[in-house]
């Protein structure tokens, strides 16, 4: 009965640390995927976010109209800028 319960216990403990090991694996797996999305890291990859005077992100140029400010995020500070004019592709 003695051998059984510390057979068990072996098992217990080998299992446990298993688990753990793979439970590490996946949060390190998923801190990996949420670095790469960051909006820090995507900046640092030469991208810019540009937003409208109330902070509206822009994504077209139907977001902001002629003579309106609008700032571009850099990875290294931001620049602001007045809209001249506007062209469609």
């Amino acid at each position: 009965m003695k051998e059984d319960l510390s057979s068990l216990n072996e098992e217990l403990q080998e299992a446990m640390s298993d688990y753990i090991t793979n439970y590490k694996r996946e949060i390190d797996n998923y801190s990996k995927r949420l670095e790469a999305l960051s909006p820090l890291k995507v900046l640092s990859r030469g991208y810019s976010i540009t937003e409208s005077e109330d902070g509206r992100v822009i994504t077209s140029i139907n977001d902001i109209n002629s003579g309106e400010q609008m700032t571009t995020i850099l990875k290294d500070g931001r620049i602001v800028s007045k809209i001249i004019d506007k062209k469609e592709d």
